[in-house]
């Protein structure tokens, strides 16, 4: 299910942290899962120690808690394990995924999706990253903080206050800011 990439997407397009691509010299083999083994299990052994496990504490946290849906998104609250050779199904396990998602750096730990929602929810940076990500669409340009930071505080203030997408929307086509374009001098 791919557990490091729901991670890094998560972390990434929702939360809008940075993360430093991995070393040219690290492996860029999938991740075997043997027969016997959860995805999981496969993962947390390849990525929990050494180099690896400076950016995985960030980023399979937040895949962990994402396990109850497969592949294709259906819930699930098993694993198949699978043999390689047959394609048979060797037995279920539950699936696991408490974690710690580290979405402020003083996380507790959680488990499941619904607790990772109230986590990002929580930490305010959902509504900053919506904010930073529409703004960055809708004026064709990277923000300045200097410049466009009341802009971006007024949004993302908006946004907290749980007003409905579309009001979002309109106040952003209704600010000055985005009606009224300069263009240099002639």
């Amino acid at each position: 299910t791919r557990p490091i990439m729901k991670g890094v997407f998560i972390r990434r397009a929702l939360l809008c942290d940075t993360l430093a691509p991995p070393p040219p010299d690290v492996m860029a083999t999938p991740i075997e899962v043997a027969a016997n083994q959860t995805a999981r299990v496969s993962v947390a052994a390849v990525t929990s120690e050494g180099r690896c496990a400076g950016c995985h504490t960030y980023i399979n946290g937040l895949g962990f808690a994402t396990e109850n849906f497969d592949a294709l998104g259906r819930f699930r609250d098993e694993e198949l394990l699978i043999s390689p050779e047959s394609g048979e199904i060797i037995e279920s396990r539950p699936v696991d995924t408490s974690s710690v998602p580290y979405v402020t750096s003083d996380d507790d730990a959680i488990d499941g999706p619904r607790a990772l929602q109230d986590a990002m929810l929580a930490s305010g940076k959902v509504e900053a990253c919506f904010a930073r990500t529409y703004f960055r669409f809708t004026f064709s340009r990277a923000e300045d903080v200097a410049k466009d930071g009341c802009a971006l505080k007024d949004l993302h203030e908006t946004l907290k206050r749980g007003e409905p997408l579309d009001a979002v929307l309109r106040r952003v086509a209704l600010s000055p800011a985005f009606r009224e374009r300069s263009f240099g001098e002639p």
